[in-house]
């Protein structure tokens, strides 16, 4: 991905103490259901779930 890209893929993103402005779920792995949103979206941001993992209450958009 980074010699592609120059993007920096990140295996743990809980681990960062980051909040996101967006957060764009583009695929239904199982893994990402053990992901706390909430603890990693900020005050303002917004969930795009394109697959419809979560429920829709967890989310602000989806298809």
């Amino acid at each position: 991905m980074k010699q592609e890209y120059e993007l920096d893929l990140i295996t743990n993103p809980s681990l960062l103490k980051v909040n996101y402005d967006a957060i764009v779920l583009a695929v239904s792995h199982n893994e990402f259901l053990s992901l706390d949103l909430e603890k990693l979206i900020s005050a303002t941001g917004v969930i795009f779930d394109v697959k419809s993992l979560y429920p829709k209450s967890n989310t602000d958009s989806r298809l």
